[in-house]
């Protein structure tokens, strides 16, 4: 499965989960086809509606990829055979989409690629966490700048995978249930 996702490509980004109408789809296969010469890949795993534009945005490119939704129990290795992974949300979702899948990528150790408004949460966490790189929703050059930049430096790709592992803690769900009752008991008693 993991050959699967990473094929022959020397570096591979991966975007997995719903293919929805939050994403910035057409900015992000933009970018990715200028490091189609470069051995960099970006593979869709998943489904939605929005699957059929991408499809059409990345008809003839030969680096970018996309894959049906693997079983439950395989998402481990879906996660492991990226060597970085994109969080996407359009321009005007920013503090309305948080996506969830951050949490699991972080638990895998991986680098986030962050193509979102400098100021939603995907960006703020990778900026304050140090494990990851954003990318302006509307502008496929800087999108190609941060894929390259992370596929040409494995030093640093790798000190933000450790930084997404050390992160990962930070986001332990009895950590978070414990907090959230905190909240809860403090609007309670006021």
């Amino acid at each position: 499965m993991v050959r699967t996702i990473r094929g022959n490509d020397r570096f591979v980004f991966v975007h997995a989960g719903n293919l929805g109408f939050y994403g910035a789809w057409e900015t992000l296969v933009a970018g990715a086809r200028e490091l189609a010469d470069l051995g960099v890949s970006l593979v869709f795993v998943g489904d939605g509606a929005q699957k059929e534009q991408i499809q059409d945005l990345a008809n003839g490119a030969k680096n970018v990829r996309l894959l049906p939704y693997f079983p439950a129990n395989k998402i481990p290795s879906v996660l492991a055979a990226a060597d970085a992974h994109v969080v996407t949300v359009k321009r005007g979702l920013e503090g309305v989409v948080v996506p969830s899948k951050i949490y699991g990528i972080l638990a895998a150790g991986k680098p986030i690629l962050a193509v979102a408004p400098r100021e939603s949460e995907a960006v703020s966490l990778g900026n304050r966490f140090e494990f990851g790189i954003a990318a302006d929703p509307d502008k496929p050059a800087e999108v190609a700048s941060a894929m390259r930049f992370l596929a040409t430096n494995p030093e640093k790709t790798k000190c933000m995978g450790a930084a997404a592992r050390t992160a990962a803690s930070e986001f332990d769900k009895v950590k978070e249930l414990k907090e959230f009752l905190r909240v809860v008991e403090e609007a309670a008693n006021t």
